[in-house]
């Protein structure tokens, strides 16, 4: 871990709604440490419904951003984590979605992500086969 808070932040119960009133970090090991005394520390947000770099090849549709703008503004509005869809092309296997989309973000995304898939073409091998084995 390289950071530390400290501090404490108080919140009049009466007028506004309760957050958590210390910050505390009991590991030692941060290496630079921010004083939150009169802040709120609160964690980052998580977007799970994001289409990054996502070709339609129904329309030619290209998105005007990538990984990099994307998450670079996701951190500055506070979103830590996004979600994309890896997108299955009809006529193409959902295994090769998700091989082709894992290489997007490398390289280029400053935040957490993870994705999700979109099944585009739900054939019998896929949903008996490449489902279960890509859990």
């Amino acid at each position: 871990m390289d950071l530390r808070c400290r501090g404490e932040g108080r919140q009049d119960r009466r007028t506004r709604p309760r957050f958590d009133r210390r910050v505390r970090n009991h590991r030692r090991d941060g290496q630079e440490t921010i004083d939150a005394t009169g802040k709120y520390v609160l964690p980052g947000g998580i977007d799970s419904h994001v289409h990054i770099e996502q070709d339609s090849p129904e329309t030619g549709a290209r998105p005007g951003t990538d990984f990099y703008t994307t998450t670079v503004s996701a951190a500055c509005g506070g979103t830590t984590t996004l979600i994309p869809f890896a997108r299955q092309i009809k006529g193409r296997s959902l295994r090769e979605a998700v091989e082709e989309y894992r290489q997007k973000p490398i390289g280029k995304a400053v935040i957490d992500y993870a994705y999700h898939l979109i099944v585009a073409d739900p054939t019998a091998q896929v949903l008996g086969q490449e489902v279960p084995s890509l859990i």
